[in-house]
Parts: structure tokens; C-alpha cells; sequence
């Protein structure tokens, strides 16, 4: 049996093609493999990341292929045509990470109720959540348009809600203000309409002219301010900046990132503590902000499973 893969190569994401790939019989199957047919996933500006960060992040590593090529990894769907596992049933739906390819064959491990994880070797590189697979067989959440918001938005609304819920616990760090760069985005925005639900919290989104539009109609912010007008924001209260923004991107290039009043909080290299307020700076930034998730800036592993936990049921 063959499968479909739709590949890139890794230095130039332009090149692409599509190739075939050899795939065990059902009855060949190694104990507790599955044979699962992708039906549909997403495709976004996020899986653009996973392919440019691929060699960094490993992720050309989940889904082998041939030499100088990767398989840029989606979120999606997809049905058991064949199983090897005794306790999962041949016509299940499974929601997780797949190729662009057809098929997947998944070792299955760790079977719950809820779902399992591809147990193969070269699949541990990854975070868990990326071996992960929801058994989501007659879930009304993830059936038709639900679906497709499930695979469009969950994977970055869970990212949404870590910084939420990490925010939350450091009381914001003081800060009554929340700044998010990147309003127009999908984790930016589904991080606003978690932070517009929280009293007393006043959630202001960055972005470019274009989409101001677009951002205000979200109805999840409580400000919308343009790069070139971060100036205008008043500096008498701590604000909390998230987000990242790029050098040369917008006229005024965000440097300094103003998480509150107290010097201790930790930055990433490039950006330095300016107490409170905004102040616009013409050098390069030469690294983006970002949100770790390697229990370090989020507290511990245990917090931080708690927290996945509670975003799932969020999402639900």
C-alpha cells in the first residue's frame, strides 16, 4: 500500500513536490501500530514557523523524509483503517499532529479513554504534545465547522491559555495593563479573550495599520494602538508586554519590553527592563520575545502539566 507525501525542501520552503511512500499491509503491522488515513487538517502562518524552525525544533524529525526534504507538520484528523492495538477500534477518529501525507502509521502507546501518544522512537525529539492523539470519535467538538475551528485555533489557544494562566498566577506582575504585539494573530487574540474576561485587567492590542480594522472587531480588546503611535500609550502604570515584534518590521522597532515596576522579572537576550511605560528605539532588535514553556519561565513541570490540563477542559 502507498501513501502521499507532500514535501518541501528544507533550505528552500518554494521547492516542493509530492512523492509516494511504501506503507505496511494492515496484517503487516507491528504490535499495537496503527494504520491512520489523514482526512483533513489546517494549513496557517503557524505551520510556516514549524517548517522555518524545523532543523531548530526538531521538526522535520517527526515525519521522516528523503534527504534535504521535510514534511511540514499540521494539526488535523485523522481515521483508523487499521489496528494492531487492542483496545482501539478500526474506524476511530483521532485529533493531533499528522504529515501532509495520506497516511501515518502511529505506535500507540499510552492508550486512555481520552486519547494516546505515538510511542516511535524518533518521535520523542518533540514535546509530548506534539506525540499526542484525542480519540474525538463522536465528540459534537470536533465534528464538522467545530471541527475545523478545533484545528485552526487549539493548538495556539493552548499557548493562549498558558501565558493566561501564568500571568494570572504572578498577579500580572503588578500590572493592571496588558499589551499584546501581534494583535491581529491567532494566539494573541485568543490570549485577549481570556485576559478581557478578568476584572480589572485592560488589555491593549499592538498592531499595523491594516489590520486595525480586523482587531477592533474582535471586541476582545480594550485599546488598539498602531506600532508607530506605542508612544501615545501613557507611562504613569506598569504595563505587561507580550508578543514579539521584528526588526525593521514597523516604523518604531519595540526594544525594551515593560513587564512592571519590579526589576526582577526575567527577559530574554535582546530586550532590557525599562521600568514602566513604552520607549521606542531605532536599533535593531535582534531577538524576539517568546513565551517558554520548558517549566522554567512558566514554574514548575507539575504546574505546568496542571495548566495544559485546565486549558483542555477551557477549550472543550
Amino acid at each position: 500500500m502507498n501513501a502521499t507525501d507532500f514535501i518541501v525542501a528544507r533550505n528552500d520552503l518554494q521547492q516542493c513536490k509530492s512523492i509516494e511512500t511504501q506503507l505496511p499491509d494492515a496484517a503487516a503491522l507491528p504490535a499495537d501500530a496503527l494504520l491512520v488515513k489523514v482526512t483533513h487538517f489546517a494549513f496557517t502562518a503557524n505551520n510556516i514557523t514549524y517548517a522555518v524552525m524545523g532543523d531548530a525544533l526538531k521538526y522535520w524529525q517527526l515525519f521522516p523524509a528523503p534527504k534535504d526534504f521535510g514534511n511540514i507538520p499540521v494539526w488535523g484528523f485523522g481515521e483508523v483503517i487499521a489496528s494492531k492495538h487492542p483496545n482501539v477500534a478500526v474506524g476511530e477518529t483521532l485529533f493531533g499532529y499528522f504529515p501532509m501525507a495520506t497516511h501515518l502509521v502511529i505506535e500507540a502507546a499510552d492508550v486512555t479513554k481520552r486519547g494516546l501518544r505515538d510511542g516511535a522512537a524518533h518521535r520523542q525529539v518533540a514535546a509530548p504534545v506534539y506525540n499526542a492523539y484525542a480519540r474525538v470519535s463522536g465528540d459534537p467538538a470536533f465534528t464538522g465547522k467545530q471541527g475545523d475551528y478545533q484545528a485552526l485555533l487549539r493548538p495556539l489557544f493552548m499557548l493562549s491559555f498558558l501565558v493566561d494562566d501564568f500571568l494570572a498566577e504572578n498577579d500580572f506582575y503588578g500590572a493592571r495593563r496588558v499589551m499584546l504585539s501581534s494583535a491581529s494573530s491567532k494566539t494573541a487574540y485568543g490570549l485577549a479573550h481570556l485576559l478581557h474576561r478578568r476584572d480589572g485587567i485592560k488589555v491593549i492590542g499592538l498592531t499595523s495599520a491594516p489590520n486595525v480594522a480586523f482587531v477592533k472587531s474582535l471586541g476582545c480588546y480594550d485599546e488598539v494602538v498602531t506600532y508607530d503611535a506605542v508612544t501615545s500609550i501613557p507611562a504613569d502604570s506598569p504595563v505587561t508586554l507580550n508578543g514579539r515584534v521584528g526588526p525593521g518590521a514597523y516604523p518604531v522597532d519595540l526594544e525594551i519590553t515593560a513587564i512592571s515596576s519590579r526589576p526582577s522579572c526575567s527577559l530574554p537576550n535582546g530586550y532590557r527592563l525599562a521600568g514602566t511605560g513604552i520607549t521606542p528605539h531605532r536599533r535593531p532588535v535582534t531577538r524576539n520575545a517568546h513565551a517558554r514553556q520548558d517549566g522554567r519561565h512558566f514554574g514548575s513541570r507539575r504546574q505546568l502539566a496542571g495548566a495544559v490540563r485546565r486549558g483542555a477542559g477551557e477549550i472543550r
